[in-house]
């Protein structure tokens, strides 16, 4: 149980309740077990628990919980007015906008980014909606826009775990056919090869899986 925090405990088990107590009282999100690098969010998907998905995603979105509002302040009365440029200041691009920048700050949100974590295995959470083989739970893992979160369709759909596979190789050895509709429709990869060279189509068809299989030939064909 090294690492396995009450929140990635009650989230595992399906807790909705215990779980909204604990994100109220400021439960963090960010923590994972030692062995697995599990977070509640993974173990959520993992096991199909949408509830708790659905609380783990409204904490982690600032629309649904937005920072407190810092106070306005407001300027003391006459206040004179500043003087007149004589000339027209040198602008400096804002280093933010450089791509040295902006690479850093994409390392920096998979790093702290409870929604860009990967397991052990470099499994990311579509990885695990894609075990769960619940459409709904991919669906709202690659529809909701949650802000902070930039480009986080797109990886996970490209992510690959250590030995190769995506989201879709998953869906296909787990045999949810609505699922590997879904994930083609949404641009997966259906050539992508595994570590032992393994498609998609190979997971299929090792799964036995006709409709699957048949979606996959009317793809390639």
């Amino acid at each position: 149980m090294a690492g396995h925090t009450p929140l990635i405990i009650a989230a595992c088990n399906g807790h909705a309740e215990v779980v909204r107590m604990l994100l109220a009282a400021g439960a963090d999100m960010s923590c994972r077990t030692d062995k697995g690098l599990d977070s509640a969010l993974q173990l959520a998907f993992k096991n199909g628990r949408e509830d708790v998905v659905t609380l783990l995603l409204d904490a982690l979105d600032p629309h649904v919980h937005p920072p407190p509002h810092s106070p306005t302040l407001t300027p003391p009365p006459h206040t004179p007015p500043p003087p007149p440029l004589t000339h027209s200041p040198t602008l400096t691009p804002s280093p933010k906008y450089s791509k040295k920048c902006t690479r850093t700050d994409k390392e920096e949100q998979r790093r702290t980014n409870p929604l860009f974590f990967v397991d052990a295995k470099g499994a990311s959470l579509l990885h695990a909606a894609c075990v769960s083989s619940r459409l709904s739970l991919v669906r709202v893992l690659l529809e909701r826009k949650i802000g902070g979160s930039i480009g986080l369709k797109k990886y996970l759909i490209r992510k690959k775990k250590s030995d190769g596979c995506t989201a879709l190789h998953v869906a296909c050895l787990r045999g949810s056919a609505d699922v590997v509709t879904y994930l083609i429709e949404q641009k997966a990869d259906i050539a992508g090869r595994t570590s032992f060279g393994t498609t998609p189509l190979h997971e299929a068809c090792a799964r036995g899986d006709i409709g699957g299989c048949s979606y996959f030939v009317v793809c390639v064909c």
